[in-house]
């Protein structure tokens, strides 16, 4: 049976009646990013060393003389003052000795006298041989070196003596005591206490020989001075802080260079008053090198990698993404020096310009990008940076 036309139109009319437009093309948004503006400013070279700390001088207190030790007069750790006194040990014989010493010089004295008398009197008799006035001369003689012994063995008890009391030989602190009152000691073997001086402090730290051959350069020139009255300043950096809190000034530097290590020692004075330092401690030193010159730096957050090439992404006046190589150099806080690739036009960047610091994976060269937030204003004056 065949259907009437209406029947089959219908539903195709229907249908094609109801359909819907496609949805307009909404282009896409502008990728959102924060600029800043590249700092101007000196910038003096410099080179990481590891170093460690060490007291500038320290003497060790060991007995002179055997004995028992009777006394201590100091609390372990105190700063003690030159010619305090700190230990005692028992005089005993010592003392003894002192006045045994005191009598024989009495004694050679006395015979001294009676003998230059008899050859006082000899000389006026007649009847005295030759022979008899040199036998008294000779005897004369005897006693006053008899005499110059017993001042000699008076000295020696007078000195060991006053070995029996220990005196601090300079100004420091003195760690923990050794031996106990009570205890015997045994002359120049046992080690009673340590004295240490902590102020100054000394960081010792090697520099590799290229370090030292453009130090002596530059200071051949009078750009820096390593002598021990020079103002070479140093940053010392703990192992608690990312920063550098504590200064010191280069004082020394060896000699000669290590043939197993291709280093050079150098030596740093840094006033230790606060006592940040400890001897043994292991610190960051960062040396300058050479006089400041004016560079370019951005945030370290700006600077992209492409292949291992460098590279930050300016947003010009128009707001379009220029794409710059970069060579990356000394680096100082959270910014870094940035320089162009010789013999490539178009890179590097210049104050005054925009660079993107956030957003760099949503532009794209040539493209167009909506700022969100004001660029900081570059920071002025000469400062100390280093590279990696």
């Amino acid at each position: 049976m065949k259907l009437p036309t209406w029947v089959v139109v219908l539903p195709i009319t229907y249908f094609t009646g109801c359909g819907k437009p496609p949805p307009p093309v909404v282009p896409p948004s502008l990728p959102v990013v924060v600029v800043a503006t590249p700092s101007e400013r000196l910038v003096v070279d410099y080179q990481d060393f590891t170093g460690r700390a060490r007291y500038s001088d320290s003497a060790e207190l060991k007995a002179r003389v055997t004995g028992e030790l009777l006394k201590i007069h100091f609390n372990d750790g105190d700063t003690v003052k030159q010619g305090q006194l700190l230990f005692e040990i028992d005089e005993g014989t010592y003392a003894t000795d002192v006045a045994r010493t005191q009598a024989q010089i009495i004694q050679a004295e006395a015979n001294r006298r009676r003998y230059e008398k008899d050859v006082r009197r000899l000389e006026n008799v007649a009847s005295v041989s030759a022979e008899e006035r040199d036998t008294a001369a000779s005897m004369l003689d005897e006693m006053k070196a008899a005499v110059e012994v017993a001042k000699k063995q008076n000295a020696q008890a007078e000195k060991l003596l006053s070995y029996t009391k220990i005196a601090a030989p300079k100004t420091g602190r003195i760690g923990r005591h050794l031996v106990d009152a009570g205890s015997s000691v045994k002359a120049d073997e046992t080690l009673l206490a340590t004295i240490v001086v902590d102020q100054p402090l000394w960081v010792f730290f090697d520099v590799d020989d290229k370090t030292c051959q453009r130090l002596k350069s530059l200071s051949a020139e009078g750009k820096v001075d390593l002598s021990a009255s020079g103002t070479n300043e140093v940053q010392i950096g703990l192992p608690t802080e990312e920063g550098f809190s504590v200064r010191g000034v280069v004082k020394f530097i060896d000699t000669q260079i290590t043939a197993s290590t291709g280093t050079i020692t150098l030596r740093a004075d840094v006033d230790n008053a606060k006592g940040l330092l400890t001897p043994g401690l292991f610190v960051r030193v960062r040396l300058p090198i050479g006089e400041g010159k004016k560079s370019v730096l951005v945030p370290e957050e700006s600077i992209g990698t492409d292949q291992g090439l460098k590279y930050v992404m300016v947003l010009n006046a128009e707001d379009e993404v220029e794409y710059r190589p970069v060579l990356v150099g000394l680096q100082d806080g959270g910014e870094r020096v940035v320089t162009a690739v010789p013999n490539k036009p178009g890179s590097g960047v210049v104050g005054g310009e925009r660079v993107i610091t956030e957003g760099l994976q949503r532009v794209r060269k040539g493209g167009k990008a909506t700022l969100q937030a004001p660029a900081h204003k570059p920071s002025t004056g000469s400062v100390s940076a280093g590279g990696k």
